[in-house]
């Protein structure tokens, strides 16, 4: 038996159109956001503490789908003081992070500056993808601002 005529199986790439489709919606309906990457094989850490004396980042801007205009907030009052945590998600398409920033996924650790507020991401979730092929649209990220620590102290240049 050979293969069939019908065009059902055939196959078709559709991954182009609608990774267009997604670029457009993200440009035209999204929000300019700043993704902040810690280059971390250059960090120069202080051989007595440990810990890093610079700490160099790479900052790019493009296009995202902010999902929660307003960040879930937790407050909580405790012994030490006043603590708040506030929670948001974002989605940003494969194709701007492919052809701006030169990568498939947001690492973990990273800052995105929404707002003029400064949230770490927290975690990332593959998202949208196609038919039978292990190709995805969409990276959502999870991010989280806590008063404890922030992430304007480890970024060097802070708004």
């Amino acid at each position: 038996m050979g293969n069939p005529s019908s065009p059902l199986f055939q196959n078709i790439d559709e991954t182009p159109f609608f990774e267009g489709i997604g670029k457009e919606a993200a440009e035209k309906f999204g929000t300019t956001v700043k993704l902040i990457l810690i280059d971390k094989e250059n960090v120069v850490v202080d051989v007595v503490y440990d810990e890093p004396l610079t700490l160099p980042t790479k900052e790019y801007t493009l296009p995202a789908v902010v999902v929660e205009l307003i960040p879930v907030s937790t407050p909580e009052a405790r012994e030490e003081g006043y603590r708040d945590e506030k929670d948001t998600t974002i989605h940003f398409q494969t194709a701007h992070l492919e052809s701006i920033v030169g990568i498939g996924d947001v690492p973990k650790g990273s800052i995105i500056q929404v707002y003029d507020r400064q949230y770490d991401v927290i975690t990332t979730q593959r998202s949208g993808f196609m038919n039978n092929i292990n190709k995805y649209m969409r990276v959502e990220c999870f991010l989280k601002r806590r008063t404890e620590f922030l992430p304007e102290r480890r970024n060097p240049d802070p708004i």
